[in-house]
């Protein structure tokens, strides 16, 4: 743990927030761990770096992060950290951490944003009109039965609603993501490459909306039942909580991960309950795991953050946000567990390298597509 209280006392030092007994357990923590208190320093104060390593395996060994800083080439290691090219490379057991500090992490959605990165659009697809939401004037559409509202963050929320039962559906394309609030006050969460369908006015004895691709789910509390149908013909059910739901069409599995309250999800041959920081893969068949749910959810955050994943998790998240196709040449490296982010606003260029540089891999671009292999060199 003193690595992690290291971490702590620093944040705490940067923030002024340090007591006289703190400061006396900082330099003695400090000269107990030189090389990794000068590493700290060589991030320069970047918070959501310094939050990251928090989360990063508290007793681990960081063996070749601490030789590089030893070393002689020290000073090249640290000014590479210090440009957005690498990030660190931490080895714990069998998992590589990547990162990119950056001293601005919160991503500006405009149109002058550089070609690759996350940004707030979609299509709204109503029964007799598609509406491009990026190229609607004005924070308002006006429909025969209903009336939405684009508010600050270019979500929509519905503010004037008839008895009807006509549905919209919204779809995200690559590099985009999209919230909708619902009629009850659900909101819905859209990641990219993904589509929801979903009644303007929900139904007296039952909510329910159709997903395809990627959402995360803050449900308004109800004795109503609320009914996510996936792509994959799987039902999950619940009152009033939040959870995430990934369910592409080229992954072949459905993920649920229940962040808050509980869930049901079923299908015609199996059901389950979850409990939170639990998550179920279905595939032909039902498998429950303990996660840290945060992390499933972060792709609504300005860091999508994974841990402890499997390489081709992650590439297959690239591929989903960007539109883009990967090739592992080295097969086996889709097995390797990683944990890092990818920074929004970063191009999907620069969250590459980083990727590449910490992790140790060879990714070259070849006719539009991303080959993958081990690096040979160190």
């Amino acid at each position: 743990m003193s690595r992690s209280r290291l971490i702590e006392l620093y944040i705490q030092k940067h923030n002024g927030e340090l007591l006289l007994q703190e400061k006396k357990e900082l330099n003695s923590l400090r000269f107990q761990h030189s090389a990794y208190y000068d590493y700290l320093q060589s991030i320069g104060n970047d918070p959501n770096l310094l939050e990251q390593l928090k989360l990063i395996d508290k007793e681990s060994a960081i063996k070749r992060t601490l030789h590089n800083v030893q070393s002689p080439q020290r000073r090249r290691f640290i000014s590479v950290l210090k440009v957005a090219a690498l990030l660190l490379v931490l080895v714990s057991s069998s998992i590589v951490y990547w990162y990119t500090p950056t001293k601005d992490q919160t991503p500006v959605v405009t149109k002058s944003n550089q070609p690759g990165t996350i940004q707030n659009s979609a299509q709204l697809i109503t029964s007799d009109q598609v509406y491009n939401l990026s190229e609607v004037k004005g924070d308002a559409i006006d429909g025969t039965d209903f009336k939405i509202v684009k508010n600050e963050n270019n979500n929509l929320s519905y503010k004037k609603l008839a008895d009807t039962t006509i549905f919209h559906t919204v779809k995200t394309d690559f590099c985009n993501q999209y919230s909708v609030v619902l009629s009850d006050g659900s909101t819905i969460h859209i990641n990219s490459n993904s589509k929801v369908r979903y009644p303007v006015t929900l139904a007296a004895n039952k909510r329910e909306i159709f997903v395809e691709g990627e959402v995360y789910c803050e449900i308004a509390k109800s004795n109503i039942p609320f009914v996510v149908h996936t792509s994959h013909n799987k039902e999950i059910t619940v009152l009033g909580t939040k959870f995430n739901v990934r369910d592409y069409q080229g992954e072949e599995y459905t993920e649920v991960t229940l962040v808050e309250g509980s869930v049901r999800v079923n299908d015609t041959d199996n059901t389950c309950m979850l409990k939170p920081n639990q998550q179920v893969t279905i595939t032909d068949n039902f498998k429950i795991k303990e996660v840290e749910s945060l992390y499933y959810s972060s792709w609504t955050k300005p860091i999508i953050r994974f841990h402890n994943m499997k390489l081709q998790r992650v590439i297959n998240s690239f591929e989903q946000l960007y539109g883009v196709s990967f090739e592992f040449k080295t097969p086996v490296l889709k097995e390797r567990l990683v944990a890092g982010g990818i920074i929004k606003s970063k191009s999907i260029e620069e969250n590459i390298m980083a990727l590449a540089e910490s992790c140790n891999l060879d990714v070259t671009k070849q006719s539009g597509n991303y080959i993958i292999k081990e690096s040979l060199s160190n």
